[in-house]
């Protein structure tokens, strides 16, 4: 096993901030946890500690009434597809496929209602 490479308080403090913004922006704690996981290269458990860490610094400065899950799609397309670009270019096959077939799972409630197929939106030519 390789040796693992301890984190300077620079890098703890970045991920945790970047973990904050993601909680901040209504992001899940697993699925910030996992982008943390692939942004940085840290463990699933590093991860999860950094987003917990984040959400008590961050426990009295936010709104409790976060949007619903599919009121905010839109946001999660994004997300999703920024995390299957990541997975596509660290060569993580398994990662990609999944991340496809979750921003599948969220086209098909509705999202991104502008990307519809050109074909859809063109208007006849005459």
């Amino acid at each position: 096993m390789a040796p693992t490479k301890r984190r300077t308080a620079e890098e703890i403090a970045a991920q945790r901030d970047h973990a904050a913004k993601l909680l901040d922006d209504g992001v899940p704690l697993a699925m910030a946890a996992r982008t943390l996981q692939l942004i940085y290269g840290v463990s699933r458990s590093t991860s999860y500690e950094d987003v917990e860490a984040a959400e008590q610094m961050r426990s009295g400065d936010h709104d409790s009434d976060a949007p619903a899950v599919y009121e905010m799609r839109d946001a999660f397309m994004a997300q999703t597809a920024a995390l299957a670009l990541v997975a596509a270019e660290t060569g993580n096959v398994k990662d990609y496929a999944k991340l496809v077939s979750q921003w599948k799972a969220l086209a098909s409630m509705g999202g991104h209602a502008s990307l519809q197929p050109a074909e859809a939106s063109a208007q006849p030519v005459r």
